[in-house]
C-alpha cells in the first residue's frame, strides 16, 4: 500500500482519493475499518471514512485511531489523515489521537489548498483570503491537548520530549507544498495532515518517483499563453525536469549550447523543457492572447526548427517522447522536423491535449503529446509524460517480442 487515507466524511475522502487516480495510482475506499483489510491488497491507495464529523471530539479520534491502526497493519508508505480545507470538525483531536497510536515522532500539518485560494500564511489558515473572520491560528485548535507539541513557522519547535511534534506550514502556492512533502519523504516524516492541495502534491511526489526509472521526455514549449507556462512551472517544481532557453539570436553556436544542454540533461535522466523567454512577447497582461511581432516570430520559428533538429539527431534515443504545446509550435515539429506522416492511436488526455504514436516517412515511431496553447489542467504535462512513458516502454516491450519471434 503506498498511502492509507483517514478522512471524517466520504466526499472528502473521495475527493483526496482520486488525486492519487489521475497519475495512474489504484484506489478503494472502505466505509468501516472491517472492510479495509479486503482492499489493502488490491489497492495502492486505501482509504477509511470514518463518518465522524459529526461525533463528539473524544468519540472522533477514537474511530479515527482505530482506522489508523487497522492501516498500519498493512505498513503504508505514507498515511495521510484527510481534513476539511476550511479545518472543520475535529482534525486537532483526531491527529492527535494518531500521532500518539502509531508513536509518530515528527507529523506535517499542511491544510493550505492552493488551487481553491486557501492558505496558510504565518501559521494563520485563510480559508476566504480577503474575509479575515474565516482565518484561523492553526496552532490554536490544540489548545487543552497536551499529548502532542504543536508548532508553527513563526516561532522555534517547543521541546516535547517523548510526544510527537505537529508542524504546521506555511503555503501559498504548489511548490511551496510539493518543498514540504519532499522534505517530510526525505526525513521519513510521513504521518501527514490536510486536504485536497496536500493530496495533489504527495501524488506529484509519487510520480516523480515513480518516473524516475523511465527515460525522459522532451517538452518543447512554443506557447506563450500565461496556463502553458503555468503548466511548465508545475512540472518544473517536482525536481524531474530542467528549463533551457530557447536560442533566439540566430548564432550557431548558441544552438549548439543549447543542444549540448538539452542532451545533457536527457542523459541524467531529466525531462527537458525548451522554451523561448517570455520577454519576447509583447502583452504584460495574462488574461490577453501574447502577440509577437514578425521579426520575433521568425526568430522563434527558426530556432525551434534548429535546435529541436539538433535535439532529436544526437538525442532521440535517450527520451520516451515528445510534448509539443502550441500549434504554430506542433506545425513546425510535425512537418518540418520530424517529418511526419500519420498519428495513430489518438487518445484524448485533457481538453485541449491528445496523444497518439507519430509515425514519419521513414516508418519511424514516436510517443507524441500535443497540447494547444491556453488548454489543459495544471498537472498535464505530468500525465502526459506517464503516458509518454507507458506508450515507450510498450513499443520496447513489443520490439523485442518481434525479434524473438
Amino acid at each position: 500500500m503506498r498511502v492509507a487515507l483517514i478522512a471524517d466524511d466520504l466526499t472528502g475522502l473521495a475527493a483526496v482519493a482520486s488525486e492519487f487516480e489521475r497519475y495512474g495510482l489504484s484506489v478503494g475506499i472502505a466505509l468501516n475499518v472491517a472492510s479495509a483489510g479486503a482492499l489493502a491488497d488490491r489497492y495502492d491507495i486505501v482509504g477509511i471514512d470514518t463518518n465522524s464529523r459529526a461525533l463528539s471530539p473524544d468519540t472522533a479520534a477514537n474511530v479515527a485511531r482505530e482506522a489508523a491502526e487497522a492501516l498500519a497493519e498493512f505498513n503504508p508508505d505514507w498515511m495521510f489523515k484527510q481534513g476539511d480545507s476550511a479545518l472543520h470538525g475535529h482534525i486537532a483531536a483526531e491527529l492527535s489521537a494518531i500521532a500518539v497510536a502509531l508513536k509518530a515522532k515528527n507529523v506535517l500539518m499542511a491544510p493550505a489548498c492552493p488551487s481553491l485560494g486557501r492558505f496558510t500564511v504565518d501559521g494563520v489558515h485563510r480559508p476566504v483570503e480577503d474575509d479575515p473572520d474565516t482565518h484561523i491560528r492553526v496552532v490554536d485548535l490544540w489548545s487543552g491537548y497536551n499529548t502532542v507539541a504543536v508548532a508553527d513557522d513563526t516561532g522555534p519547535a517547543p521541546t516535547s520530549p517523548g510526544r510527537p511534534l505537529i508542524s504546521v506550514v506555511d503555503v501559498m502556492n504548489d511548490a511551496a507544498l510539493d518543498a514540504a512533502v519532499r522534505r517530510a519523504d526525505s526525513i521519513d516524516e510521513r504521518l501527514v495532515a490536510g486536504s485536497v492541495g496536500l493530496a495533489k502534491s504527495i501524488a506529484r511526489h509519487l510520480w516523480a518517483t515513480a518516473t524516475q526509472d523511465g527515460k525522459p521526455a522532451l517538452i518543447l514549449l512554443g506557447s506563450f499563453q500565461a496556463r502553458s507556462r503555468q503548466q511548465a512551472e508545475t512540472l518544473l517544481a517536482t525536481g524531474t525536469a530542467r528549463l533551457i532557453e530557447l536560442p533566439t539570436s540566430g548564432e550557431d553556436g548558441d544552438v549548439r549550447d543549447a543542444t549540448r544542454a538539452a542532451g545533457q540533461a536527457l542523459c541524467d535522466g531529466y525531462h527537458v523543457v525548451l522554451a523561448a523567454s517570455p520577454s519576447l512577447a509583447n502583452s504584460t497582461d495574462p488574461t490577453r492572447y501574447p502577440l509577437l511581432d514578425g521579426a520575433v516570430r521568425d526568430r522563434i520559428e527558426n530556432a525551434l526548427r534548429q535546435t529541436t533538429r539538433a535535439i532529436f539527431d544526437e538525442h532521440r534515443n535517450h527520451m520516451c517522447g515528445l510534448i509539443v504545446a502550441g500549434g504554430t509550435t506542433a506545425g513546425i515539429v510535425a512537418r518540418d522536423v520530424l517529418k511526419l506522416a500519420a498519428l495513430h492511436q489518438v487518445a484524448h488526455l485533457s481538453d485541449g491535449v491528445a496523444a497518439g504514436l507519430a509515425e514519419d516517412i521513414e516508418g519511424r515511431f514516436l510517443p507524441l503529446v500535443t497540447k494547444a496553447g491556453n488548454w489543459g489542467e495544471t498537472e498535464v504535462f505530468l500525465l502526459a509524460i506517464r503516458w509518454l512513458q507507458q506508450t515507450h516502454s510498450a513499443q520496447e516491450a513489443e520490439t523485442r517480442s518481434d525479434l524473438n519471434d
